[in-house]
């Protein structure tokens, strides 16, 4: 494996098919990576069905995301002989959208288990230009020009991350922003490192 970024990501609750940007693409029982300290919610059906791809980065639907370098090894360790994985089928999932809040969000980010998304067309029911924060049990709504919580909490530290990438990506937050009050898809944009 040259790159370990990430352009997608599939599974069918018992494996996970990763396509790297080289090209190379790895079959991986989701075992594999509920096996990582702190990712056992990974066997859950309903976070084992939706891993994603968010700036070339393996996450999953409550947040969690796997380093580069981890995902390096447990792709060298455990991906499936080609043999083995020709008879795999895959459901046809939408990767690019959570619904953790009960609803479907388009994820814009994810970094250190916080996913940040941003609602279709919500600009016309809001003034205030924010995005929605989910990190664990945790969601908040925060303003993106003054990083101010509007509704929610998240813990103090996860906070400080999400304040700090808001500082950091302001303007392509507006951007989005503008995008979603016209129905559009919002960019990704990169995490906080």
């Amino acid at each position: 494996m040259t790159s370990p970024l990430l352009t997608s990501a599939r599974s069918n609750g018992s494996i996970v098919e990763l396509t790297f940007r080289s090209g190379e693409q790895y079959l991986v029982p989701i075992e594999t990576f509920s096996r990582v300290p702190g990712f056992s919610a990974v066997n859950e059906p309903n976070v084992a069905l939706y891993p994603a791809v968010v700036c070339g980065l393996l996450t999953w639907s409550n947040g969690l995301d796997i380093s580069p370098d981890l995902l390096r090894e447990l792709v060298e360790k455990n991906a499936l002989p080609k043999d083995e994985a020709e008879n795999v089928t895959f459901p046809q999932v939408d990767r690019t959208m959570s619904s953790l809040l009960g609803d479907t969000m388009p994820i814009i980010s994810m970094f250190y288990g916080i996913v940040i998304m941003m609602v279709y067309g919500e600009g016309s029911k809001h003034k205030l230009p924010h995005v929605h924060v989910r990190s664990a049990e945790h969601t908040a709504s925060i303003a993106i020009t003054t990083a101010e919580v509007l509704a929610g909490s998240l813990p103090p530290k996860k906070l400080a991350l999400v304040r700090a990438w808001i500082i950091l990506h302001e303007e392509e937050l507006v951007m989005n922003w503008d995008l979603c009050r016209q129905h559009q898809t919002p960019l990704a944009l990169p995490p906080l490192q």
